[in-house]
């Protein structure tokens, strides 16, 4: 017996019906053809299996086509998207106007002419409206379309809509933002202009909200909207907007629960799996400013060590595509299963594109093998990876630069002469956390520099041991420094993050001094962090039993 899983009023409701339920059955369905859904729908066409691909929009390819977002932004090449990208080019050169990135309509004709090539059903402007369910294995959907209600069985459902429409459905579980306080990555609203000739895409931050609330969304469209850069007048003749976006370029919303959660503490301590189906690549970029209300591993990677601009790759397995306690589901794009800290990185284009062709190739080898998706061998499934080129080699580590052609290599430093250099700069993030890293050998490099006269290796060693967990007086005279500066505010920042792990509530005095110290736009960052890091132990205080 199967049932019928809704929303109605908010609620999930589920509704038991007989085996007729389908007018028609695939082997794959596609839920949303944005940039992962599409090349999902492709990919797995291609491999000889009956595909349906549902797309609540007019046209496919989201935020690469209708979203506005034309250029590439970091991740890893390689996979099914390159050929794709070079068919958009060369219906480009046919006289369309010049691109920053690949035209959208061009971009529109060559995906939706190779998925029907391939054999993909494509229907656009439908709705996705309930989960056909038995036990916990998904076996259908339901959608709605030209007022009408269609329903179509399938072995295997791809969830690819971004922020987890099928998945709810489901009642699968999912993770939030930030520790601290829920907060997510903010929000954009993309537009076209013409700059001098040219198609541009323009974007800046609008604010944050949870994708998952229906009201918040359409606020947020409403105030992105009437925000200034959208609303500056005159425009320069220059720069004319073509379009807006009709959604929200939003960076972080739902992400499933998955059978493997990729942390970025795992990352760092390469706890990583060994049977990757793609290697995502990019930056740790929150776009935000108070990295004292991140999670330790961040405030470590991005503030104390200062490594904003440092790649990382990310093997992404099987088991971040699996929605837990579901069987038959996959998510592939920015709704995969992973930490608040490595969604920032686990959403370029590149890297969706891939994880849409790898979740395609996944479903394909189940339907061939008749088993679930959990049983699925890597062994067989890794040759298709490589075949297309979405599993490569590991990307190194890179120093990644926007303007120039060469990215300079990042690593870990281990020789002492190194370390010391590192902890005698201005810049020594790298060499605080490489210390960390070699443990016993670097915790003794840190301590001598700890008492050395030289102020700047000095107060540098000061936050390395503070990394390591020991807490120094001289720490809380770093906290409370009032000098100012880039440094100063580096220093300040950085201290009272690791005193906020190891102290506790008996520096609220202190905190609070410093939180009161300047008001508005004027106010330091250090005054800023002690607020809200005096806030979250006041909180912590509170929840404690």
């Amino acid at each position: 017996m199967v049932r019928l899983q809704q929303y109605r009023d908010g609620c999930l409701c589920r509704t038991p019906q007989g085996e007729d339920a389908f007018s028609e059955r695939y082997d794959v369905i596609v839920a949303g053809l944005g940039t992962a859904g599409i090349c999902a729908a492709i990919a797995a066409a291609r491999q000889g299996l009956r595909v349906l691909g549902l797309e609540q929009l007019e046209a496919v390819g989201g935020q690469s086509t209708l979203g506005s977002v034309l250029p590439y932004y970091f991740g890893n090449p390689g996979g099914l998207y390159e050929e794709l990208d070079r068919k958009t080019l060369g219906r480009m050169e046919r006289g369309f106007v010049p691109t920053q990135g690949l035209h959208p309509d061009c971009r529109i004709f060559v995906l939706e002419q190779e998925a029907k090539a391939a054999g993909a059903e494509l229907r656009c402007g439908v709705r996705v409206t309930g989960v056909w369910m038995e036990d916990s294995r998904v076996c259908g959907l339901q959608w709605l379309q030209g007022g009408r209600f269609y329903s179509a069985a399938a072995r295997v459902v791809i969830d690819c809509t971004a922020d987890g429409t099928v998945a709810a459905l489901c009642g699968c579980r999912f993770l939030g933002g930030r520790a601290s306080d829920g907060g997510m990555q903010p929000y954009s609203l993309p537009m076209l202009t013409c700059y001098q000739g040219t198609l541009c895409s323009q974007f800046i931050d609008s604010g944050h909200l949870s994708s998952g609330s229906p009201e918040e969304v359409s606020a947020a469209l409403v105030e992105a909207m009437n925000g200034p850069m959208y609303l500056r007048e005159p425009f320069e003749p220059i720069d004319r907007v073509i379009s807006y976006s009709p959604f929200l370029g939003v960076r972080e919303g739902r992400r499933i629960l998955g059978d493997q959660v990729l942390t970025l503490e795992e990352l760092l301590n390469e706890q990583v799996t060994r049977e990757p189906l793609f290697y995502a690549r990019a930056n740790l970029d929150k776009h935000g400013k108070d990295f004292w209300m991140e999670s330790p591993a961040m405030q470590d990677w991005a503030l104390i060590g200062g490594l904003w601009e440092v790649s990382v790759s990310i093997p992404v397995p099987l088991g971040a595509l699996i929605p837990r306690e579901t069987e038959g589901l996959l998510a592939a794009g920015r709704q995969l299963s992973a930490d608040h800290d490595l969604a920032s990185a686990l959403r370029m284009k590149r890297d969706m594109q891939k994880c849409g062709e790898a979740a395609g190739l996944a479903a394909a080898e189940a339907v061939r093998s008749g088993c679930g998706l959990r049983e699925i061998s890597y062994e067989r499934l890794r040759p298709l990876l490589e075949q297309s080129g979405c599993l490569g080699p590991e990307p190194p580590m890179e120093r990644l630069r926007f303007r120039d052609r060469e990215n300079p290599p990042f690593y870990w430093l281990t020789d002492p002469e190194e370390l010391r250099a590192g902890l005698r700069s201005e810049e020594p993030g790298a060499a605080l956390l490489s210390c960390r890293r070699l443990g016993a050998a670097g915790a003794a490099l840190l301590r001598e520099g700890a008492e050395a006269k030289e102020r700047l290796l000095r107060e540098n060693c000061l936050i390395g041991l503070g990394l390591l967990g020991e807490l120094r007086p001289a720490l809380i005279e770093l906290a409370l420094c009032r000098e100012p500066g880039p440094r100063a505010e580096w220093l300040g920042c950085s201290a009272l993050c690791l005193i906020g792990r190891l102290g506790g509530a008996e520096l609220l005095p202190a905190l609070e001094n410093l939180a009161l110290e300047g008001e508005g736009p004027r106010k330091s960052c250090a005054a800023a962090a002690a607020a809200q890091i005096r806030r979250r132990i006041l909180c912590e205080r509170k929840d404690t039993p």
